[in-house]
């Protein structure tokens, strides 16, 4: 799923950072240039008027499943992986939240990973993979439970096929001093397991992984992510760059202290999301 290569791909990157740049400083002039009693529509310190939440995991699945009916849409990718060092390449992801109990704050999860998004590489969506999860959440402890499944490969254009791996998760909400902190952990097999297990993989399906993430919150629209799935440490953060659209991105650095095989780079990952709210 290769989206460019060579100085193409390079070209191609500083180009996307060029646009975010330019995108987020206009936006600072427009609000900047408002009426006090707008300045809420871009930026806000109350959270209730922020439509879409800034990440707080890079790669560890969630403890929070919606409850109610929502739907949504991204799109990612990930720079300088072992192999493909001057390539970017992409994916998407689509799927719905359902409510099963409005009352106790339950609910589930249906996602779709399709790859590559890319038509120029041969191999335009040449693979579906689902992902399943099902969840409550528990207003007296701001803490959501949820176990899950990723990787139900649907259809794969080459011989090789992910292989379900399954997880148990949960996601603490907490206020220190004033600022919102959500601390995310749990375990899983298979693609949760630590990149250093060499076992078979009828192994890895026996055996679990811890895996973690925490996120702080300097204002409602931005978070500050460490992450730690599968022994690769990742950082970055979220931003809602305009505080009334439910639509966040994601900056981060993949595998900081190089533990892939192979890998003598620090990847770089990015990603766009959009939630629609029924």
């Amino acid at each position: 799923m290769q989206m460019g290569a060579g100085s193409g791909g390079t070209e191609t990157m500083k180009q996307m950072q060029k646009i975010l740049l330019t995108s987020f400083l206009m936006l600072s002039l427009i609000a900047t240039a408002c009426a006090e009693e707008d300045l809420d529509y871009f930026f806000t310190l109350d959270p209730n008027k922020v439509h879409a939440s800034p990440t707080f995991s890079l790669a560890a699945p969630s403890g929070l499943t919606p409850y109610q009916k929502v739907a949504f849409v991204g799109i990612g990718g990930i720079k300088d992986m072992p192999g493909r060092a001057a390539s970017v390449d992409g994916a998407m992801s689509t799927g719905f939240g359902f409510e099963i109990s409005k009352e106790d704050k339950i609910g589930g999860l249906v996602g779709l990973d399709l790859g590559s998004i890319n038509p120029s590489d041969g191999g335009a969506f040449d693979r579906g993979d689902l992902s399943l999860a099902l969840g409550r959440y528990f207003d007296d402890y701001n803490l959501g439970v949820s176990i899950g499944v990723k990787n139900i490969t649907l259809w794969h254009a080459s011989a090789g096929r992910n292989v379900p791996s399954f997880y148990l998760a949960a996601t603490k909400v907490a206020v220190v001093s004033e600022y919102v902190v959500i601390m995310n952990a749990g375990f899983g097999n298979n693609a949760f397991r630590t990149i250093y297990d060499t076992a078979p993989r009828s192994d890895r399906a026996k055996r679990v992984s811890g895996f973690g993430s925490v996120a702080f919150y300097p204002v409602p629209q931005l978070s500050v992510v460490a992450d730690y799935t599968a022994g690769i440490a990742s950082l970055g953060f979220g931003a809602v760059p305009v505080a009334a659209w439910p639509v966040s991105l994601t900056w981060g650095l993949y595998d900081v202290t190089k533990e892939i095989q192979g890998h003598d780079k620090i990847s770089w990952i990015a990603s766009m999301a959009y939630v629609h709210t029924f």
